[in-house]
């Protein structure tokens, strides 16, 4: 009957081995948290290129600092119309890590979504964090 409803029967001789097994169990369980940390904004000044699963866009720096490889949320007059990923990042025609307020970038993006000159990248990490239980 075990084998028909796909029910998995254990033996253990140490309730130790037991009782971890079912931790991981009820582990896999629980919901990741997921932690955001807001990086930085860029408000947009150019589109330079426009591509089918990618764009290269422009702008400043208006707070924080931006990095390679975030994610970011598109905001147009407040409200967001999409979100995306910063893939390369260029002061210049030099490819860099980071930028920092006030200096002027331009971007690599991907990113299904249209941007438009006056829009406004937040840019933010994301981390999930699998929950534990305390036993």
């Amino acid at each position: 009957m075990a084998k028909e409803k796909g029910v998995v029967i254990k033996q253990y001789k140490i309730i130790y081995d037991l009782l971890g097994d079912v931790k991981k169990e009820l582990e896999k369980l629980l919901v990741p948290e997921v932690l955001v940390e807001e990086m930085g904004t860029m408000d947009i000044m150019g589109i330079f290129r426009t591509e089918k699963n990618y764009l290269i866009v422009g702008g400043r720096v208006s707070s924080g600092k931006i990095e390679n490889s975030l994610k970011f949320r598109i905001k147009r007059k407040g409200e967001e119309i999409g979100k995306g990923v910063i893939s390369e990042l260029k002061v210049g025609k030099e490819v860099v890590k980071d930028v920092l307020y006030g200096q002027e970038a331009g971007l690599k993006v991907q990113t299904k979504d249209k941007i438009e000159i006056g829009d406004r990248l937040e840019i933010y990490r994301e981390e999930i964090k699998q929950k534990k239980l305390g036993f």
